[in-house]
C-alpha cells in the first residue's frame, strides 16, 4: 500500500471517529428549570451555556413533561426551598435538611451538584432572588466543570458549596 493511500485511509478513520470523540466530551442537553422571579438569572445562565457550547433551554416547574421528549443529561434548577411556583417544592426532593438551612442564612449563595436517576441535579440557590441571581454569575466556571464531566454509573458524591456574604460580582457569566 502506497502512503498516500495510507494517509488517506487514516485521515477517513480519523474523520469518521472525530464526531464520536466530540459527543463523548461535550456535555449533553440540559435544562434550566425557573420560576418567574428568577427567569432574568436563567436566561443570563442559558445565553452563557450556549455561549460555551453547551446545549440548553429553559422550562418551569409545570413543563418538565416536555422532557420525556428529549435526551436531558443535567437540570439545573434556580432557586431554594423557599422558591416560589413549584422550584421549593423540587429542590426539597434534593437537598438535606442541613443544606437547606444553609440557605437561610442572610447572604448566602449555594451550589449543590446531586444525582438521581442517572441524571445530574445542579442546584443554584440564594437566600433571596439577589443571591440566586449572583450564584449564576459566581459559580458559572463550576458549573461548567461538572457539565464537562461525564456521569457515571452508580456516582453518589455530592458536591457542596455555600457561601455567604460575598460582594455582588460585576463579572458577566460566562464573559
Amino acid at each position: 500500500m502506497s502512503i498516500t493511500r495510507l494517509s488517506l485511509s487514516f485521515l477517513l478513520i480519523f474523520f469518521l471517529i472525530l464526531p464520536t470523540i466530540s459527543v463523548l466530551s461535550s456535555p449533553g442537553l440540559v435544562v434550566i428549570v425557573s420560576n418567574s422571579i428568577d427567569i432574568e438569572a436563567a436566561r443570563q445562565l442559558n445565553k452563557a451555556l450556549l455561549k460555551n457550547g453547551v446545549s440548553c433551554f429553559i422550562l418551569r416547574s409545570d413543563e418538565l413533561w416536555k422532557m420525556e421528549h428529549y435526551p436531558v443529561d443535567t437540570l439545573i434548577i434556580l432557586g431554594g426551598p423557599q422558591a416560589y411556583e413549584g422550584i421549593g417544592e423540587m429542590v426539597a426532593n434534593y437537598l438535606t435538611e442541613e443544606e437547606e438551612a444553609s440557605l437561610m442564612e442572610e447572604g448566602a449563595m449555594g451550589f449543590f451538584v446531586k444525582f438521581k436517576e442517572g441524571k445530574r441535579i445542579i442546584i443554584l440557590a440564594g437566600n433571596t432572588r439577589n443571591e440566586t441571581k449572583e450564584a449564576v454569575t459566581y459559580f458559572f466556571e463550576k458549573i461548567l466543570s461538572v457539565l464537562k464531566t461525564p456521569i457515571s454509573e452508580g456516582i453518589k458524591a455530592n458536591v457542596i458549596m455555600v457561601v455567604v456574604g460575598t460582594e455582588p460580582s460585576s463579572t458577566p457569566v460566562g464573559g
